[in-house]
């Protein structure tokens, strides 16, 4: 599996559970896509500024540590971490939706 797509499944994760935990599309559009992109400037944020290398114990983008990537030092477990989150947030989605599903259900007869 290509490294990048570890933290595309825990995005596109965190994204389908606020999808199927809302029930307004404003709420899943801001939760869904503002955490990510929270996610997103936070490590860069983390970045720029050593004063601001705190934000990355507020972001889970922090496990795609991609100098260790590049100098082949051992990030697999930062990785498997990254994909267990993002299977778990889809596994807690499917529930979400079932539960909301069953409750929802509505005869006509």
């Amino acid at each position: 599996m290509k490294h990048y797509k570890t933290n595309k499944i825990n995005n596109s994760g965190i994204s389908f559970f606020f999808s199927s935990y809302c029930n307004l599309t404003k709420n899943s559009f801001a939760f869904g896509a503002g955490i990510p992109i929270a996610f997103f400037l936070f490590k860069l944020l983390s970045t720029v500024d050593e004063s601001l290398n705190v934000l990355n114990y507020f972001t889970v983008n922090a496990l795609f540590d991609t100098t260790a990537i590049l100098e082949g030092e051992n990030y697999w477990w930062k990785l498997i971490i990254l994909l267990g989150i993002g299977i778990v947030l889809y596994i807690a989605s499917l529930e979400v939706f079932k539960r909301k599903d069953r409750f929802n259900f509505h005869e006509t007869s």
